[in-house]
């Protein structure tokens, strides 16, 4: 997506499954009455984020990803 459209398309994209994910939560939500279920898929949301954010910025300064057992 990025080499095809840039920043701004790889950014349409990702606002665009936000929007779907975030779509289903709420009709899954009305219809169940579990409205809990929004606040944990923006918190998933955002530390998914995060953990790609991070690891983003350890490939762009060439550094290795920390090994899970340490």
């Amino acid at each position: 997506m990025y080499a095809s459209y840039g920043s701004k398309g790889l950014i349409a994209l990702k606002m665009w499954f936000t929007f779907v994910i975030l779509s289903l939560v709420w009709t899954i939500s009305k219809r169940t009455g579990a409205y809990w279920a929004t606040n944990g898929f923006l918190f998933a949301l955002t530390i998914g984020g995060l953990m790609a954010t991070r690891a983003n910025v350890l490939a762009t300064l060439g550094l290795h990803f920390p090994h899970p057992v340490q």
